[in-house]
């Protein structure tokens, strides 16, 4: 799958903050995952998506609403109420995704991400 996130991304999340991470398989083949932690936002309990990937030859397989869904049903189980998560605001199609998952956009989030710079949007579904 194609990555966005440099190494030292991923280590620094699974060594500290991640309380999730499921992945797809097919054909012992991972061909998605999606990996999460919770933490504290104004008082109130949430789970972060930190990353959503589904490998590009798998996509509109139900792959990653399968996995959405499955963390939805974790983070309730802990009595997380809300999830949220950022996404580029030239993501159109995540955008899409994430709204008929019910994730409403919240804020927009001026030069959140680098490499390239690019504005994104903080979204968030309660449970």
């Amino acid at each position: 799958m194609p990555e966005h996130y440099k190494l030292q991304f991923w280590n620094f999340h699974l060594d500290y903050f991640w309380d999730v991470f499921l992945a797809a398989k097919l054909d012992d083949k991972v061909v998605g995952y999606v990996m999460c932690h919770a933490e504290t936002i104004h008082h109130v309990r949430a789970g972060i998506i930190i990353s959503l990937a589904v490998a590009p030859e798998h996509k509109r397989e139900g792959i990653g609403k399968e996995l959405m869904q499955n963390v939805q049903r974790i983070f309730r189980m802990k009595g997380i109420p809300l999830v949220a998560l950022q996404v580029r605001k030239s993501n159109v199609d995540a955008i899409r995704f994430y709204e008929g998952l019910g994730y409403q956009t919240e804020m927009m989030l001026p030069g959140y991400y680098t490499e390239p710079t690019e504005d994104g949007w903080l979204m968030s579904r309660v449970l």
